[in-house]
């Protein structure tokens, strides 16, 4: 837990501006809800989950209460003594895009230090498994491969990260793809090709944008998009893989490119203002919503604009300063972070595509994790959804806030997991959570 950054001066408000609704947590559930699976970590640290409608979750994670056989000296025999709950974080959770399993990154600490891993639940074995192990190398990102049966991880090392990528089975030896600090990438499954962002490791330290090609016993770079500083974070294809969007930095001005899948043909879509830029393709992969900041290094961008592919038109969606944005999967809404000038907290808002007036929702204070999100929400459209399947509601955790905060010390009632229909534009409360997602595809329970 929980507040930070400029919200951490939100922490003295009075619970009576704060709508929380915890008792109608459970009592709220409908008798249906949105499809596929909802998962947050929990106040402890813990995985739940829950289906659409979440009228009753389940936690992963939690310890069991079990007992243990061990030799007493004093006795002849083997006595049973309770055994001690594993002392462990768990957070990331990643659903594999059928749904059917669900990775997380674990931390735990004992006499004999720290250790890391990455975990998978399978839902239909109610059982997980252990995929990667270390008392060195810290997980701080999962990335499922469409096959639903390998995945990518990234570890944090001392100097610097590690691309690894293995199959979804226990402890299963694992490839390292690429090394560098930032790294950023995405995955062709029809190409066997990674396309990475990063600036190496070595003495030259070179940032560049490459496709990197896999085999089963070899991988090299096909090709080198971008060369030198360029202020993205990570290449993107297409939903349908059929074309490659990045960034290349050419006369310190950055421009937006658009090439074939396997790199070749690139062509300019964009010229683009100075600053960070981050970008998203819409899900029907005939727009890209991008933003830019004015310098780089700011945390919020200057609003939300759409780029047609066949067209190169640019359509102004919102001037607001925006944290993050996500298209719903049926490409007609994107909901946004916004963050009111002088306010203390930030406010969700949504607009519709082809319609020019935003929809103000509620205001929100957020979770650590949670903005931590933001500040990566290009690389994590990759891999972790805010949306139901069909488009009809998003989750999110936080605090809810109704009227002004005022001034002075005070308590903060714990951040609750929030489902909000899109119909009504009113935050639900599921349970006490940091960080929440969706699963990518409408499961059957």
């Amino acid at each position: 837990m929980i507040l930070t950054g400029k919200l951490l001066r939100a922490v003295g408000f009075s619970f009576f501006c704060v709508v929380v609704a915890v008792g109608q947590a459970r009592a709220a559930a409908s008798a249906s809800g949105p499809p596929g699976r909802i998962t947050w970590v929990g106040t402890d640290n813990n995985i739940y989950f829950c289906s659409g409608e979440c009228a009753k979750s389940e936690c992963i994670t939690c310890p069991v209460p079990r007992l243990q056989v061990r030799a007493e000296p004093a006795f002849s025999h083997a006595v049973y003594v309770k055994a001690q709950p594993k002392n462990a974080e768990y957070n990331w959770p990643t659903y594999s895009p059928d749904g059917n399993k669900l990775a997380y990154i674990s931390a735990s600490r004992s006499e004999n230090g720290y250790s890391f891993g990455v975990e998978i639940y399978d839902f239909a074995r109610h059982d997980s498994f252990e995929v990667f192990a270390s008392n060195r190398e810290r997980p701080i990102y999962i990335f499922w491969l469409p096959d639903n049966e390998s995945l990518c991880y990234l570890l944090s090392e001392s100097n610097g990260l590690t691309l690894m990528m293995g199959k979804a089975k226990e402890l299963a030896p694992a490839r390292i793809v690429a090394n560098g600090m930032p790294l950023y990438f995405d995955w062709n499954q029809p190409l066997h090709q990674f396309a990475i962002h990063t600036t190496g490791t070595g003495s030259e330290r070179t940032e560049q944008v490459t496709l990197l090609g896999l085999s089963d016993n070899d991988q090299q770079v096909k090709k080198v998009l971008a060369m030198g500083p360029t202020p993205f974070k990570a290449p993107a294809w297409s939903p349908d893989r059929s074309h490659l969007a990045y960034v290349s930095a050419q006369n310190d001005r950055p421009d937006m490119f658009l090439a074939d899948a396997d790199g070749k043909s690139p062509k300019l879509l964009l010229k683009l203002p100075g600053g960070e830029v981050c970008f998203v393709w819409a899900p029907d992969s005939k727009r890209i919503g991008y933003s830019t900041t004015p310098m780089p290094g700011s945390m919020m961008y200057e609003g939300i604009n759409l780029v047609d592919i066949a067209s190169g038109k640019t359509t102004r969606l919102t001037k607001d300063p925006v944290a993050a944005f996500y298209f719903s999967p049926d490409a007609s809404r994107i909901v946004y972070i916004s963050e009111p000038e002088g306010r203390p907290y930030y406010e969700w808002k949504m607009v519709e595509i082809g319609h020019p007036h935003p929809k103000v929702l509620f205001n929100f204070i957020t979770t650590r994790d949670e903005q931590l999100s933001y500040r990566y929400f290009d690389q994590l459209a990759l891999s972790h959804a805010i949306w139901a399947p069909d488009s009809s509601a998003f989750v999110f955790a936080g605090v809810v806030v109704k009227g002004e905060l005022p001034h002075g010390p005070g308590l903060s009632p714990p951040p609750y997991v929030f489902e909000v229909p899109v119909e009504t534009g009113k935050p639900r409360p599921i349970a006490e959570g940091t960080i929440a997602f969706w699963s990518q595809s409408p499961v059957k329970q």
